[in-house]
């Protein structure tokens, strides 16, 4: 048996929704060969091969039980051990793993969770899954040279409304509930009072420093900043978005927001035109 072929069968069976025994008979109806199973695992009998392969299915399960554990460990802790093993045995279902790294296993959880019963009866947490998904991808995206306010030092008169920045990749906006982050935070700390607030809707921006990532809400003005920016938008387009929500306070309102940016290693460069 050549090896890919070997390769598939072991897949199709150790990956199979239920036991393999159950799973066996529709895997053959398409690929009558893979019986028997002693042909090609080693064992003294049907029944052991059947064992020695529900071994190998029990640990796959188990090892991306583990590993959605890691990327939603506060998700974990608020639906409780049962709760979130039955969550991810349908979550594999609907989702198995497509990609040679484990991990992407999970990207797909939080969508999951929003029609998912669990997800209908424990308030934030789709939300709150999403958070932990975002905070995670954020901390593995790669390394970029750091702006400093030192970067403005070449700013003239003229080149100034002309400047672009160019955020770090490491960085995301997105929309959460805004009962998310204190349940985060009880979460982190092992607070057994669960904060609650009523369902609303908040921007929040995610981003890491160094070797730790951080997230916090940002209002409105700042939003609509940084998705300008984000876009490459000068100086003097960010002062357009801003106008609207801070009206002739606008320029300390912009260099602001830049100084924080900068400050917090939000942006990897500033550029003027030549």
């Amino acid at each position: 048996m050549k090896l890919a072929l070997l390769q598939e069968r072991f897949w199709r069976l150790i990956t199979a929704p239920e036991r393999v025994a159950v799973a066996l008979p529709e895997l053959v109806e398409r690929d009558p060969d893979l019986v028997p199973l002693r042909r090609w695992i080693a064992a003294d009998s049907e029944a052991a091969a059947l064992e020695r392969l529900d071994v190998y299915a029990n640990m796959y399960f188990f090892r991306l039980l583990d590993l959605l554990r890691q990327d939603y460990p506060n998700l974990a802790k608020l639906v409780g051990d049962d709760a979130f093993h039955n969550l991810v045995t349908g979550y594999l279902l609907a989702y198995p793993s497509d990609r040679p790294s484990l991990r992407w296993v999970g990207r797909h959880l939080p969508e999951y969770l929003e029609a998912h019963e669990l997800g209908r009866h424990v308030p934030a947490a789709a939300s709150l899954a999403r958070l932990e998904w975002v905070r995670g991808e954020v901390f593995d995206l790669e390394d970029t040279p750091i702006a400093t306010m030192a970067d403005l030092a070449g700013a003239t008169a003229e080149t100034w409304s002309a400047m672009r920045l160019e955020l770090v990749p490491a960085l995301r906006l997105i929309d959460l509930d805004v009962r998310v982050l204190p349940l985060w935070l009880a979460l982190e700390r092992g607070d057994a009072e669960r904060p609650d607030a009523p369902a609303e809707s908040i921007a929040v921006l995610i981003w890491r420093r160094g070797f730790r990532v951080y997230h916090r809400v940002v209002d409105p003005a700042e939003r609509a900043l940084l998705r300008a920016a984000s876009a490459r938008a000068s100086f003097a387009a960010l002062c357009e978005v801003l106008w609207p929500f801070a009206g002739d306070d606008t320029p300390r309102h912009a260099l602001t927001c830049l100084r924080t940016w900068l400050e917090h290693e939000m942006v990897a460069s500033v550029t003027f035109p030549p």
